[in-house]
């Protein structure tokens, strides 16, 4: 039973939130997870690709182009994870978003200084909305770096108590942060801006980039933040496309509970929405980074219970700030043939 309870934790950080003693369970999980008081749920192939920066593009690549040599390479691999990861590659884009610019510093030359930390589903599946993010940082003023080599910000292999790839992810962005040194890093994902926020762990004290992993953990926004407390928030307006749409807000986990930042997307909708933003119940999607393609029933069941709520307040549209969360959204609509769309909180703001 205990092993079951950490095989199948999501890693949200809602038991850490209301435990009255202060207890980080997720925390303790985590290094059950990495002493191997549990056998942890990524196989050994999706810790290697996670870890490697450029293997999650060449992943993806050969499988929008391969999909059925890719899912039968998966299904090898293992036929529960190769199944679900399928599932998921469903949502690929053509060309990641990173890949498609043809430089990788754009913006204000004298402007205010941001690296858009792009994180690995929005760069390879949701690339409107990492063009939208793009757009309205540009319009902000601000010079913008886009590094193309950026890797995963290390969340799914941190969850996973696989601590030492996930200094391995951390340690290779660091390098390149460190080269631009910019004032502000924005990214879509709130997922990612936990993560980050979280770097200065993964390094000893003695270890040369503790100090920076701390220092640029403090200088992460997730982008609805970032609106919130760098640009004019009365600019506000709803992009013309959902003229006429009901819409409800995701509230991701790591928002709510690893960035305690539950009011700032909330706002913009509100006050660009109007009458048309309704409130609806809130918990966990049930991506949960890996535990997704481990647990998949688990999975399902919750994302199919956010899909009731929308549909209980009536909503049309739906709108997150957590990539991982979207990628759960669009899979639980396309399964449930619900009248919903789903999309990020960048893509129906107008500036």
């Amino acid at each position: 039973m205990v092993s079951e309870t950490i095989k199948a934790c999501l890693q949200c950080g809602a038991c850490a939130h209301v435990c009255n003693a202060g207890v980080e369970v997720d925390a303790i999980i985590r290094e059950t997870r990495a002493l191997g008081g549990a056998k942890s749920s990524p196989p050994w192939w999706l810790k290697s690709i996670f870890a490697n920066p450029k293997a999650v593009e060449q992943a993806a690549s050969f499988a929008s182009r391969h999909p059925y040599a890719a899912g039968l390479g998966l299904r090898l691999l293992g036929a529960q994870f190769g199944q679900e990861a399928q599932k998921m590659a469903d949502f690929l884009a053509k060309e990641p978003f990173l890949s498609s610019q043809d430089v990788e510093i754009k913006g204000n030359k004298n402007g205010p200084t941001v690296l858009f930390f792009v994180g690995c589903i929005q760069n390879l599946c949701f690339t409107e909305a990492a063009k939208a993010i793009l757009e309205l940082l540009l319009a902000g003023g601000f010079q913008v770096f886009l590094p193309r080599n950026q890797g995963c910000c290390g969340m799914a292999l941190f969850s996973a108590g696989a601590f030492a790839e996930a200094k391995k992810a951390a340690a290779h962005n660091l390098q390149i942060i460190m080269k631009q040194r910019p004032d502000f890093i924005v990214t879509g994902c709130a997922t990612c801006a936990s993560m980050i926020s979280k770097w200065g762990e993964l390094f000893g004290d003695d270890d040369p980039l503790k100090q920076a992993a701390v220092d640029f953990g403090k200088k992460v926004y997730e982008f609805s933040a970032f609106i919130r407390d760098h640009l004019d928030v009365d600019a506000v307006k709803r992009a013309s496309w959902s003229e006429g749409k009901r819409v409800a807000y995701h509230l991701p986990c790591h928002q709510k509970y690893g960035l305690k930042q539950e009011k700032s997307s909330p706002q913009l909708l509100a006050k660009a929405f109007g009458e048309d933003f309704v409130e609806m119940d809130q918990g966990c999607c049930g991506q949960g980074g890996l535990f997704g393609i481990g647990h998949p029933k688990e999975s399902h069941v919750l994302a199919e219970r956010r899909v009731q709520s929308a549909e209980d307040v009536r909503a049309s549209l739906v709108v997150t700030t957590c990539s991982g969360c979207l990628l759960q959204w669009k899979m639980a609509i396309k399964k449930e043939n619900a009248g919903l769309k789903a999309c990020h909180l960048a893509e129906v703001l107008n500036w």
